[in-house]
């Protein structure tokens, strides 16, 4: 083992799965160093990205949290387990694609369920005030992740302003950050988030409904330099004004704005092109006649360098669809075995971790 070539060695190990690499670093020193190597996580985090998983958790609020994680290659529940917490509040959030940040109003825990990892971070910094939106992203040069928390200044008869404050983890150290607020923050009022927070090209994204009147926006924060933007929505699309339905993906490394227009069952895609410009063009029109009560697209899953499919989440019977953007069918998921629950992302293995060194 200690002299197999280890070029091969790294080739084998990141194409594994997270878990089972926690078994693979008992095999010896060599295997060790290689797994808990940054660079080795980094290349294992990029291979994970082309084979995500579903998951799917059970509603809160409850003292545990069950977690369900399935493949999508063969459509079978590859790994589950439960998160010991103690949520109180109905309105539970959960961000995130690769790490999980599970947020009420009391507690906030975050957990990487590739490797059964949970940790309780410090409460932040304005309990009594509530959250309007909250994010979660990585910054692959630093090797950490960034919680990113909108909270109303005052209560909601102020307008809806709201403040910012973040939190960043480490990588084996959970505990060691803080919760600090962003000074220069510009004015901002937002009324709810309309759709769960976006990383896409290095910047987390949030569509938020702006006032009582149903005009929406985009705010995103660039990960490394904490900027915030706003970004206009699509010109041409119809539902700038909530008279449809609209949620924000990632699809093919893009921002990707998803449009439902109920009237003419059609879900249209718009990509952000150019985020100095706010160029949108609309690459995909996907007809959804004969598909009955409501639907959302959790993602894209990209099956190798050059074809992928839409995973499209329809409530009649908790049905899940594959839709190919190249050949334009659909294919309906096979396992009707999926546990009651929450349908909610797609989801990514990642090797970092939540217990202190």
């Amino acid at each position: 083992m200690e002299f197999f070539p280890r070029d091969v060695l790294i080739d084998i190990l990141s194409r594994l799965a997270a878990k089972d690499l926690c078994c693979c670093r008992c095999v010896s020193k060599q295997w060790l160093n290689l797994i808990s190597d940054p660079s080795f996580k980094k290349l294992h985090f990029h291979l994970s990205k082309k084979k995500p998983r579903l998951l799917l958790f059970r509603d809160l609020p409850s003292p545990t949290c069950d977690l369900f994680m399935f493949t999508l290659s063969d459509d079978s529940i590859c790994d589950c387990f439960s998160l010991n917490m103690n949520c109180t509040n109905t309105y539970g959030q959960v961000v995130g694609s690769d790490l999980i940040c599970i947020i009420d109003e009391r507690a906030v825990y975050v957990s990487n369920p590739s490797i059964h990892e949970v940790a309780r971070i410090p409460d932040w910094n304005h309990l009594s005030l509530s959250t309007a939106g909250v994010g979660l992203g990585g910054v692959e040069s630093m090797n950490e992740y960034k919680i990113v928390r909108f909270y109303y200044l005052k209560d909601l008869s102020h307008n809806y302003e709201v403040g910012v404050e973040i939190y960043t983890l480490k990588d084996g150290r959970p505990h060691s950050g803080f919760w600090r607020e962003v000074e220069n923050f510009p004015p901002m009022r937002m009324l709810r988030v309309e759709s769960s927070s976006v990383v896409a090209n290095g910047a987390i994204h949030w569509l938020f409904m702006q006032n009582v009147y149903g005009e929406k926006k985009i705010v995103s924060m660039d990960l490394e330099n904490e900027e915030f933007r706003n970004i206009c929505c699509p010109q041409g699309c119809i539902d700038v004004y909530g008279r449809d339905k609209t949620n924000l993906i990632e699809l093919k490394g893009f921002l990707c704005w998803v449009h439902y227009s109920l009237n003419d069952s059609v879900m249209n895609l718009w990509m952000l092109k150019d985020h100095d410009t706010h160029f949108w063009v609309k690459d995909y029109a996907i007809g959804l006649h004969g598909i009955y009560g409501s639907y959302m697209a959790l993602g894209y899953v990209p099956w190798d360098d050059y074809t992928g499919e839409i995973l499209i989440c329809s409530s009649e019977k908790d049905c899940l669809l594959f839709y190919n953007i190249e050949s334009k069918r659909f294919r309906r998921v096979k396992n009707q075995t999926i546990p009651m629950g929450k349908l909610d992302r797609l989801y990514f293995d990642t090797m970092f971790s939540l217990r202190s060194r």
